[in-house]
This record gives C-alpha cells, sequence and structure tokens, in this order.
C-alpha cells in the first residue's frame, strides 16, 4: 500500500532542505560610507584634481562607486534611518 504525502508537506520539507544548502560562495562584504556635508567635486574619484581623499579613491576604485544618489528626506539622522530600515520617513 502506497502512502500520499500533501503536496504542502512535501513542498515544506523540500524548501527546508533547500534552506539548510551552504551558498556555492560567501556573501559578499558590504561597507556602507555615508558622510554629511560632503560634495562629490570635492573628492578625487569624483574628479577633484586637488582632492586629498586617498582612501576614499581606493575604496572606490576596488569596490562599486555610485554616480548618482538620492534621498528620501534631507536631513541626515531621518535619512540614515531610512537608508538602514527601508522604510519611508513618517
Amino acid at each position: 500500500m502506497t502512502r500520499r504525502v500533501p503536496h504542502k508537506l512535501a513542498a515544506t520539507v523540500v524548501l527546508g532542505m533547500v534552506g539548510c544548502a551552504r551558498p556555492a560562495s560567501p556573501p559578499p562584504s558590504i561597507l556602507l560610507v555615508t558622510i554629511d556635508t560632503l560634495r562629490a567635486d570635492h573628492v578625487g574619484c569624483y574628479g577633484a584634481r586637488d582632492a586629498e581623499t586617498p582612501h576614499l579613491d581606493r575604496l572606490a576604485a576596488e569596490g562599486v562607486r555610485f554616480d548618482e544618489a538620492r534621498s528620501q528626506v534631507p536631513l541626515t539622522l531621518p535619512s540614515h534611518a531610512t537608508i538602514l530600515t527601508g522604510r519611508f520617513p513618517p
């Protein structure tokens, strides 16, 4: 006599097994750099020729540098809260 497994139970077991699998590669390392009141044209990696920002320039060269950014609110504290939580400011 064969026994039938409900579809929901089978899907749960399969998903549970997939969740236990080891990832093929380690997750990326993320460094979020936020600076209040710094113009991009005063940083070397954004084109300033006389800028003294070697550490930021190296991070930009070895990582990912964004040319544009948007903010949900023009104030530092609520803007950081939005970045870190993914929620809109009230």
